[in-house]
């Protein structure tokens, strides 16, 4: 567990409420606030948890570093069992006993199934609803009053001059001007009462503010502190040990050892650590969203879901520290962290970080990726609905190998279509015509599959497919003319004669289906081809510019319906012995 997250509880009027939560690097800030509430004449008690996630046993666990409490009888506790009274040594410290095995924690919940209330967010919750409810209340009597004096005899000539349709709509002007104004002047009055209280509050008592804070036994189950100021540690001078205690003191070395291998791996600067807690934050609300829960099974989810949280988090992880200017090599530490959440042990994290360059080739890796960054950059700048981010990534990932794909990255967009079907569907029939349309979609969907596209639809006489991959696309577009070239010379009857065109970019993905220009240059490039030919846009030719496996014509310009700019154009080169795919 290597990094903290500090929560302040109240106690005020009998009840606990968490008021707020402070960084692992912000542990004496908490405690001087909780001083600062603790100094309220309403706040009866006060307490601040350290919260951490145990590796070992995947659940978050907690524990008291700090109480103080006034002397009333009803403090209700914080948790369900109050811990044994301590014996203090009459006159010198002994020495620190063997640490006990841990017991297991009532409220603790495997990941994916964390159930933790947030009296603070209740709280502003009903506070807002309480200021919607008042500035509704006003704005209906103002415009009921006014509603109500068009229809009284002794105010009805003031509205003699007014149509009723413009007076109607005056009025639902007034309840919403009305409204929204009556809830801006609430919302400021109360915020500038909280600001007053809070520089008015007085100053914590002397021996409340000097006592400092000392961790608690590290045993993650005792969870509780006697009220008042916390145990101090025994100085290690002050006692000799005993002779029956002798012979545990060899135990001790291996487990003050262990800690520094550690940060040997995951110790970071300053910043490091706020943008390691902030992914972690990120991460934490990813994983307890409902869109998220779907794909964990008691906790756990599976390997391939896992891998694509991976990849979520190196998006993330490299937006969070774009976002704070942070050196770009703490990506390894800080990235850590978060992997261990989902049960990845450090050498394995380690060995995923380093094949970030290789994930970025691939397509869907990459697109995954994508998405991770732009949720963080959703999450730093204060968006609420970052935390649905995972859980949707993660549907995507499941659902199609394209899924994610689309999102992120340049794909190819392919159209086919069947020369003079019209003329062709007269000469052979209803029949004959469907038949050569089912040799059409034999060819094109087998070659779809050994060139990983996808079809999107049929489009009548022919089909729109996509491709992840460039090179993908034009491959199957050399092979599906080729393999209709066989047909046709085994074949003899009516030739199938097909055009074909293809285009990149970034569509705009619905469901199932795309839109956008590409979408529609593709098209058009279709229409521009001839009999067995394959017309790609110029920046087919461009990106592809770097391999030597495709030829192509010489750019050109032509006008295309629709566009009002002529569109450079090539013809794909294609040959009848069969093309590898990549």
């Amino acid at each position: 567990m290597d990094e903290d997250i500090y929560e302040l509880h109240v106690c005020d009027k009998g009840r606990w409420s968490c008021v707020e939560r402070f960084r692992s690097t912000e542990r004496d800030e908490a405690v001087n606030e909780a001083n600062r509430y603790f100094a309220s004449p309403s706040v009866e008690a006060v307490r601040v948890i350290r919260e951490a996630f145990d590796q070992a046993e995947q659940v978050f666990k907690q524990k008291t570093i700090f109480r103080n409490a006034k002397p009333k009888t009803d403090i209700p506790s914080f948790s369900a069992k109050a811990p044994p009274p301590r014996k203090v040594a009459p006159a010198r410290a002994a020495p620190a006993p063997a640490k006990p095995s841990p017991k297991p924690v009532e409220d603790a919940a495997p990941i994916g199934s964390i159930r933790r209330t947030e009296p603070a967010v209740l709280n502003a919750t009903f506070n807002f609803v309480r200021r919607l409810v008042i500035a509704a209340t006003i704005a209906i009597v103002l415009s009921g009053a006014v509603f109500l004096a068009q229809r009284l005899s002794a105010t009805q000539h003031l509205f003699q001059n007014i149509a009723p349709e413009a007076l109607n709509g005056a009025v639902v002007l007034l309840f919403i001007i009305s409204f929204f104004i009556s809830l801006y002047l609430f919302t400021r009055t109360e915020t500038r009462a909280r600001a007053r209280a809070a520089r008015e509050a007085p100053a914590a008592p002397p021996a409340a503010s000097a006592a400092a804070p000392v961790e608690a036994p590290p045993s993650w189950s005792d969870r509780e502190l006697p009220i008042g100021a916390p145990e101090a540690a025994p100085p290690p001078t002050l006692a000799e040990p005993e002779p029956a205690d002798l012979p545990a003191e060899p135990a001790p070395p291996p487990e003050l050892e262990k800690p520094p291998e550690k940060p040997l791996v995951e110790e970071l600067p300053a910043a490091g650590s706020v943008d390691r807690e902030t992914l972690l934050r990120f991460f934490r609300d990813g994983m307890m969203h409902q869109n998220t829960q779907p794909f964990l099974a008691e906790g756990k989810m599976a390997p391939h879901n896992r891998f694509g949280c991976h990849l979520f988090l190196l998006g993330a992880g490299k937006a969070c520290l774009a976002a704070s200017r942070s050196d770009p090599a703490q990506l390894g530490p800080v990235l850590q962290s978060a992997l261990e959440l989902l049960g990845t042990d450090a050498q394995r994290a380690r060995s995923f970080i380093a094949k970030e360059d290789e994930y970025a080739k691939d397509p869907k890796y990459k697109a995954m990726i994508q998405v991770g960054y732009k949720a963080m950059d959703r999450f730093m700048a204060g968006n609420t609905g970052s935390a649905s981010a995972l859980g949707q990534a993660l549907k995507a990932w499941n659902t199609s190998d394209t899924a994610a794909e689309a999102q992120g990255d340049n794909i190819a967009i392919m159209f086919t279509d069947m020369v003079s079907s019209v003329e062709t569907t007269q000469a052979l029939g209803d029949q004959g015509m469907m038949k050569l349309v089912q040799t059409h979609n034999l060819i094109v969907g087998s070659v779809l599959k050994t060139h990983r596209g996808h079809q999107v639809k049929h489009t009548g006489d022919g089909i729109m497919a996509v491709f992840p991959r460039i090179a993908d696309g034009v491959a199957a577009s050399c092979e599906i003319q080729r393999q209709i070239a066989e047909h046709n010379r085994v074949t003899a009857s009516t030739f199938l004669k097909v055009r074909m065109g293809l285009a990149v970019g970034q569509p705009i993905r619905d469901q199932d289906d795309y839109f956008g220009t590409v979408v529609q240059l593709a098209s058009r490039l279709c229409n521009c081809a001839g009999e067995a030919e394959i017309c790609v846009a110029d920046a087919v030719a461009e990106q592809l510019s770097g391999t030597r496996r495709f030829s192509f014509t010489d750019s050109r310009e032509v006008r295309l319906k629709g566009f009002a700019e002529l569109q450079k154009m090539r013809f794909l080169q294609w040959s009848e012995r069969a093309t590898a795919s990549a």
